[in-house]
This record gives C-alpha cells, structure tokens and sequence, in this order.
C-alpha cells in the first residue's frame, strides 16, 4: 500500500491538511458555522481529485426541523432522528 500513497505515513499527512483546511474553513465562516471533513477524505483515504467531499458544517442554531422518534422498537437503544 506504501507505492500506491496509502502508506499510514502519507493518510495521515492527509489527515492533518484536512484538518487544517477546516480550521481555515472555520475561521473564515467566523463563528457562523464549525466545518468538519467527513467521509474517504477524513480518513486519508482519498487523494484531492480522486473522490467527492464530504463535509459537516455544525451551527449553534437548529436549521432543520428534527422528527424524534422513540428508540422502543429498537433493539440497541438507539435514538432515531428523520431530517424533513
């Protein structure tokens, strides 16, 4: 995996620009917004032309309205909320 650019090395080299590439996301958006790297590219799995983004942006504020539904048909628990 080293010769094709997945070495553990080079991930997390991809890794930490991402992460500084939300930093400055972050910082311009000032205090709007949080934004997160998500998916292949947060994990260093993917160079910058070889998949989609995906990204998180987190606000203090609720922009979308949040369905709940109670976990008791759930076997683990589990909270399951529906975005509409």
């Amino acid at each position: 995996m080293n010769v094709l650019g997945y070495g553990p090395h080079i991930r997390q080299a991809r890794r930490d620009a991402y992460k500084a590439f939300d930093r400055h996301t972050t910082a311009l958006l000032r205090g709007l917004a949080i934004c997160i790297t998500t998916g292949s590219k947060a994990e260093g799995l993917a160079s910058y032309y070889e998949s989609d983004r995906d990204m998180m942006c987190v606000t203090d504020r609720q922009t979308d309205r949040v369905q709940s539904t109670s976990s008791t048909t759930h076997s683990d628990n589990s909270t399951v909320c529906q975005l509409w």
